[in-house]
């Protein structure tokens, strides 16, 4: 098994400061208890997380932010990962 990787996607930037389209490059371990972020902006940094789903909280912005991985969820699951 390996963990999943994705990306963060932002339609809308209500801070301003990270901008649009694809602002975070991502990495969720296979037991889903890491997320690593990587931000691609100007002043980029590294995040680390407990869940994916407080990336979501943290970064989702109602829905202007999406979290896409590079394999469905539903192949993941058929592969035996997370």
């Amino acid at each position: 098994m390996s963990g999943a990787t994705f990306t963060l996607h932002r339609d809308f930037d209500p801070s301003g400061v990270s901008g649009t389209g694809v602002v975070a490059e991502g990495f969720e371990s296979t037991d889903g208890e890491t997320v690593v972020l990587v931000w691609l902006s100007a002043t980029p940094s590294v995040c680390i997380y407990s869940d994916i789903r407080h990336v979501e909280m943290i970064h989702g912005h109602g829905g202007d932010t999406r979290i896409v991985f590079d394999i469905p969820r539903r192949e993941r699951d058929q592969e035996g990962t997370r």
